[in-house]
């Protein structure tokens, strides 16, 4: 019987993190019919907002945003002017449909 390859099995690729998939066809179709309500070269954080919720709604975050962007023609410099910053305290706000648990070697607070 044959070892496996290093690195195969299943297991993600070095850096702990699997390779992005791509968008289905039917997660480009709900963007295609999600931005046919704005006008991309006019579109406001608020906007965004509301994008960005649709998107996680429908499945797409992560880095198949950006595949998502890039299908609708907005670029990374216009995607990120929209984004609100992050707060003052440094800290970043919770992902959206909930939280992450707490760092590595810390315990949730009651």
């Amino acid at each position: 019987m044959k070892d496996k390859e290093a690195g195969s099995g299943g297991m993600p690729p070095r850096g702990g993190m699997p390779a992005p998939k791509p968008l289905t066809d039917a997660q480009k179709q709900t963007v295609k019919d999600l931005f046919k309500k704005y006008d991309v070269k006019k579109l406001t954080a608020a906007d965004m907002k509301g994008i960005m919720e649709s998107l996680d709604k429908a499945g797409i975050h992560g880095p198949a945003t950006r595949e998502a962007m890039e299908l609708v023609g907005i670029t990374e410099d216009k995607f990120r002017s929209l984004m609100p910053a992050p707060p003052r305290d440094g800290k970043m706000p919770p992902p959206p449909g909930g939280r992450m648990g707490p760092p590595p070697g810390k315990k949730e607070r009651d």
